[in-house]
C-alpha cells in the first residue's frame, strides 16, 4: 500500500491538494474515533480527489478514474470509498469508510467555506450560512454526525491543534 508521503506526492500538483489534506485530517480523526486503520483512512482522504483535474465535466467518472489510476497500490476498500464519494458515479456508500469519506469531504468544504480554522467562529452560525448556500452538504454532515455521534467541534479542535 502507498504511504502517506507517496499519496501526498501523487496530489502535489492537484488543484484540490489543500482540500484533500483537510479531508485526510478529518479522516484521521474519524479513524481514531472509530478505532480504524489511521493510515488507510488518511490515504483515502488524501487520494479521494486524485482525478479531479482529469475528469472535468464528466462528474460520473470522478472517483472511478482515481480508483483505476490507483490500481493495486491501495486496497479495494479504499478504491470503493473513492468511487462512492461522489453521488453521480453510480457506486453506493455501503461501508463506514465510504460514509466517513463523504462526511469528511463535505465537512472540509464547510470548514474552508466558513473559515472555521482561521478564526474563532460560531459553528452553529457558520452551518446556517452554509445550509443556505449548500443544503445537501450540510444535511450530509449533520446526518453523519447524528448517526455516529461525532462532535464537529472536536474535529475542528483536533485539526487546529495539529497546526
Amino acid at each position: 500500500m502507498l504511504t502517506s508521503e507517496e499519496a501526498l506526492q501523487m496530489i502535489s500538483k492537484s488543484s484540490k491538494r489543500q482540500h484533500s489534506i483537510q479531508v485526510s485530517k478529518i479522516m484521521k480523526y474519524l479513524a481514531n474515533f472509530f478505532q480504524a486503520d489511521k493510515t488507510e483512512w488518511e490515504i483515502t482522504g488524501l487520494l479521494h480527489d486524485l482525478d479531479y483535474d482529469l475528469t472535468g465535466d464528466a462528474s460520473n467518472q470522478h472517483g472511478v478514474l482515481a480508483a483505476s489510476i490507483l490500481g493495486n497500490r491501495v486496497p479495494e476498500n479504499i478504491k470503493q470509498a473513492i468511487r462512492a464519494h461522489h453521488p453521480t458515479t453510480g457506486y453506493n456508500a455501503t461501508t463506514l469508510l465510504d460514509r466517513a469519506l463523504i462526511f469528511a469531504d463535505c465537512f472540509a468544504w464547510l470548514i474552508d467555506d466558513q473559515f472555521l480554522l482561521d478564526i474563532d467562529s460560531d459553528l452553529v452560525a457558520a452551518t446556517k450560512i452554509e445550509a443556505a448556500q449548500k443544503p445537501l452538504i450540510v444535511q450530509k454532515i449533520e446526518n453523519f454526525a447524528k448517526v455516529y455521534k461525532v462532535s464537529l467541534e472536536d474535529i475542528i479542535w483536533s485539526i487546529k491543534s495539529e497546526k
